[in-house]
């Protein structure tokens, strides 16, 4: 087996997910290469190649940052609604918004987890870190996403 060929299978198995226990296991075999140095040449051929094994990854982690994204905007418009609520600046015409209270967890608010969550919602503090959370999901999710798609590009 040439050098380029136990590249390429290294590459292969390495986006296969297969054990690096295996990887070497037939590596050495091939190539009467000792085992301490097929686990240099593995981690030489990762070095090498970062993107061609970080595309295993990409489906995963391009629906973490949509699914990022989608709930920083989320939380982010919400947060930003109570915010302007918590001064009575209502944002729609004739309709003020306030953090949901159905009647079916009524029963539950008697709980003091439920009330501490109620009044941390129902506070400024609150309601500034909502709008702060919501703007880390949103920029991390942006970060993830450009960084995934660079990294599926090719680029660098």
């Amino acid at each position: 087996m040439t050098r380029k060929e136990a590249v390429d299978f290294v590459l292969k198995q390495l986006v296969l997910r297969t054990p690096r226990d295996r990887i070497i296991a037939v590596l050495s075999q091939q190539t009467n290469m000792p085992w301490t140095e097929a686990e240099k040449f593995i981690k030489q051929v990762e070095t090498e190649n970062p993107i061609t094994v970080s595309r295993q990854n990409i489906f995963l982690t391009l629906i973490s940052s949509i699914f990022s994204i989608a709930m920083g905007a989320f939380l982010l418009i919400l947060g930003m609604i109570y915010l302007l609520n918590f001064f009575h600046i209502s944002v729609f015409p004739n309709f003020y918004f306030s953090p949901p209270n159905p009647i079916v967890v009524r029963s539950i608010r008697t709980t003091i987890v439920a009330q501490l969550v109620q009044w941390f919602i129902d506070s400024l503090f609150g309601r500034i870190l909502i709008v702060l959370v919501g703007a880390g999901f949103l920029i991390s999710g942006l970060i993830g996403l450009l960084q995934t798609v660079k990294s599926w590009s090719g680029k660098k």
